[in-house]
């Protein structure tokens, strides 16, 4: 087999948004441990587990032979992508009779494993959230990338699932790029069976329109726990389902898994359905945006979510307001219940109690002083409603999103300079909000610390705190919206946007992150960092530098006095003794790897005098 020459090679590795790593054949024996561990076969050739020399795992998809134009057209595809919900992509090797792909290992195989053949029980909120991040990445390459792509063969056999569950799409072998809206034409059938959208095999018409109906079968699968091709009626799932939606909602219960149609999620599984529906209607235009399935699949995961948290412990206590008689409550009372138990809020209150005879008493809880997940009274910044930052981000679109990351995602929106009301894009004044997931305990309370720390803080060199949402499970902050991105993409990424920047950009970055820094360590913040790394330094459009994301800032010490910092774990809090705790107890800290120094890692302790541990930060920035 000839090689991919260099001259073709330019053709399909210039406008990458990453770069990948070029493996020798020699690598790649020695990573897999000459092909040891195979992990699955297909049409394209195989699939095996490697080790890198850092110790991470990865898999190798050996491509066979003849096939190296399908080698080029994956690379093609997979190397301009990069988002949480797809398989990162490592590396190539491209060598004679050896074209391989690296990339990230994923533990916990793929879908239709865990729905078909794992036996396993999978909750419905597990279900749900597979669900939103398979649409999120959906959403990204249709939608948010400099050239669309259309994946061609969603199903959940292609859909990985790592150690802690999250989604990933993977298989980007038969997959396009589409460089305009127009429509793609093609005379080969592509897909497979039970996901293939039927007007593509009647028309050869290739869109966007072409995922969605195979995510709405996955949507199915998800709920109904049946593979697609199953036969129901003498018809295939697909059709019975569509053909039961026309008669109402209430026409598919039959189908639903027995394990989430409980009545309590009955409206939230029938809402998935509903979406499912349209995704796989036979009427092309008709179908949903991706873009618009994520909101309303992630409106149905919080409705999810407060009915769980609602119906955990119903039944077993009754409450009454102050001097007010509670009604008689009966239920039977789970083993794992404590003996005793009470609940507190801010203000006094009655608390059930039980002993072991099961009698009960009153008594009475005093307030709780302020905790670390309150905002601060002194906080200068503004109190925006939720409905005024979905106005202002067009409703958080994705085609809207700066970024994201484990604390959520960032989207841009557009205020009124003078009265920061929600106002038209290109309008007005541009603004970064930054938005918390609902289940990220350590991003809860980096959120509150972004506003007490950022809220009273300000100097030219730290991104500014224009205001933040709490509002029920909602949490958001908005900033300024900071134009030329972090210096992490200036100095890692090449493109047309992100330049390399010049040495005097270079001198000017450093020092004015310094002064940033300069200001923490002074007498007036005295805050530690703990996370300064080049993608939280961003830059205006003159190029001045700002600190960011102060999730991890905390408060220093007054005097000389050394003092420890617990580890988050997450979201329990490490409470061991530094120096007996076991080495990966201890492995999880606050702040990046990497950038870290090295004794907060092995001892927790910050110095007194606060600079030291963000001076070996600094150190690896200038290096």
């Amino acid at each position: 087999m000839e090689l991919i020459q260099e001259a073709d090679r330019s053709k399909w590795m210039v406008h990458s948004n990453h770069s990948i790593k070029c493996f020798t054949k020699g690598d790649i024996d020695k990573m897999t441990n000459s092909y040891r561990t195979c992990l699955g076969r297909g049409a394209f050739g195989e699939v095996y587990k490697g080790v890198l020399e850092d110790g991470s795992m990865v898999a190798v998809k050996r491509f066979i032979h003849n096939v190296k134009e399908n080698f080029a057209k994956e690379l093609i595809v997979h190397r301009e992508i990069n988002h949480k919900n797809v398989v990162r992509l490592i590396g190539c090797c491209e060598e004679e009779n050896a074209l391989m792909l690296v990339t990230e290992y994923v533990a916990n195989g793929n879908l239709s494993d865990a729905l078909h053949h794992d036996n396993l029980p999978i909750p419905l909120d597990i279900r749900l959230r597979v669900a939103v991040e398979c649409a999120e990445a959906l959403a990204y390459i249709h939608s948010h990338m400099y050239t669309r792509v259309i994946h061609g063969d969603i199903k959940p056999g292609n859909i990985l699932l790592d150690s802690n569950f999250h989604a990933k799409l993977s298989d980007f072998g038969i997959s396009r790029l589409a460089n305009t809206d127009k429509t793609l034409h093609t005379e080969n059938v592509i897909g497979s069976i039970g996901y293939m959208d039927p007007l593509f095999a009647l028309d050869g018409r290739l869109t966007v329109k072409y995922d969605v109906y195979s995510f709405g079968v996955v949507l199915l699968e998800l709920m109904a726990r049946k593979k697609a091709t199953t036969v129901v009626d003498n018809v295939n799932i697909v059709y019975a389902f569509t053909s039961a939606l026309a008669r109402g909602s209430g026409g598919v219960r039959w189908m639903f898994d027995a394990e989430i149609a409980s009545k309590d999620n009955m409206k939230v599984v029938e809402g998935v359905a509903k979406i499912a529906g349209e995704c796989v209607t036979m009427e092309r235009e008709k179908r949903p945006e991706m873009i618009d399935v994520v909101e309303r699949l992630r409106v149905l995961r919080q409705k999810a979510s407060r009915q769980d948290q609602a119906s955990q412990h119903s039944g077993l206590f009754s409450w009454a307001r102050r001097n007010k008689t509670a009604p008689p409550a009966s239920a039977n009372i789970p083993a794992n219940i404590l003996p005793s138990g009470t609940s507190s809020k801010n203000s006094s209150k009655n608390a059930i109690t039980f002993d072991t005879k099961i009698s009960c008493s009153s008594s009475s809880v005093p307030p709780t002083p302020r905790t670390e997940t309150e905002i601060l009274e002194s906080s200068n910044v503004r109190k925006f409603t939720f409905s005024e930052l979905k106005g202002s981000t067009r409703n958080f679109r994705l085609d809207s999103m700066l970024g994201e990351g484990g604390f959520g995602s960032v989207y841009k929106g557009w205020m009124d300079e003078r009265t920061l009301a929600p106002v038209k894009p290109g309008t007005g004044m541009i603004v970064a909000v930054k938005r918390l997931k609902l289940d990220s305990f350590q991003g809860h309370r980096e959120w509150v610390d972004a506003v007490n720390y950022l809220g009273q803080l300000s100097h030219p060199n730290l991104v500014k705190l224009i205001g933040y949402c709490w509002e029920d499970e909602e949490r958001l902050l908005v900033f300024e919206y900071m134009p030329r991105g972090s210096l992490e993409h200036h100095l890692f990424r090449r493109g047309s946007y992100f330049q390399p920047l010049p040495w005097n950009l270079r001198m000017k970055v450093a020092l004015e992150a310094a002064r940033g820094l300069g200001f923490l360590h002074g007498d007036q913040a005295k805050v530690i960092y703990l996370d300064f790394k080049t993608s939280n330094i961003l830059l205006d459009s003159e190029y001045n530098a700002k600190l960011s994301d102060f999730g991890l800032a905390k408060d220093g010490p007054s005097g000389y006095t050394s003092y420890t910092i617990p580890t988050m774990l997450m979201g329990t809090t490490f409470t061991g003794t530094n120096g007996y705790a076991a080495p990966e107890y201890i492995a999880t800290f606050m702040g990046t790897h990497g950038y870290a120094a090295p004794e907060y890692i092995a001892t927790g302790n910050l110095c007194s005098m606060i600079c030291q541990p963000v001076i070996h930060h600094i150190g690896l920035l200038l290096f």
